[in-house]
């Protein structure tokens, strides 16, 4: 008899927020760390496997509503439509502390005090973002966030053009290490 294999699985150590995306019905957002922090898809945006389309010149977006109050790692996947007309408003923990895309460059908003460290693609540092290609983005921070107003692709009326999906926040910091074993171990599902 074979044992089956289990294929290995990003760290549920610390996660306090998991908006996969994927197979979600379009009036719901389930929270898979069972933490009760559902989105609610805005001004309809497009299901489109795996996450969201969204069109900032229709207001689309993912409402959370109140998230964790503590966030020390965010973590998700992007494929922007257009990297140099606009800026892009992938997440918004609060309306003070949040990521954009600026000219095709991760950028961090907010985020006073701690030490912040960004991630394209699993590697640190990196915030290079190519138009129609599909990047796992995300910030560590020393400092806990209080995620109190969490919109996916909204930043206080400002809004994204793209897909998004597979958002995870953690209570932790996750290490450089733990950055790298979660992007390779999700990019599977986004054709990489």
């Amino acid at each position: 008899m074979n044992p089956r294999m289990i294929p290995p699985r990003p760290s549920d150590k610390g996660l306090v927020c998991s908006l996969a995306m994927h197979g979600q019905i379009e009036s719901i957002v389930w929270d898979e760390s069972q933490n009760g922090f559902n989105g609610t898809p805005t001004n309809s945006p497009v299901p489109k496997y795996p996450g969201f389309d969204l069109t900032a010149a229709s207001s689309q977006y993912v409402d959370v509503g109140t998230g964790p109050t503590v966030v020390k790692t965010v973590a998700m996947w992007v494929k922007m439509d257009d990297i140099t007309a606009n800026t892009d408003y992938p997440i918004d923990l609060n309306g003070t502390d949040f990521l954009t895309i600026v000219n095709g460059t991760l950028t961090k908003n907010g985020f006073a005090a701690g030490t912040q460290v960004l991630y394209t693609d699993g590697v640190a540092a990196a915030t290079t973002i190519t138009l129609a290609k599909w990047h796992h983005i995300g910030i560590t921070d020393t400092t806990g966030r209080d995620a109190s107003d969490l919109d996916i692709g909204r930043e206080t009326g400002n809004y994204s053009s793209g897909v998004v999906a597979g958002v995870r926040l953690y209570s932790s910091v996750l290490t450089a290490q733990q950055m790298k074993t979660l992007y390779d171990l999700t990019r599977w599902r986004y054709s990489i």
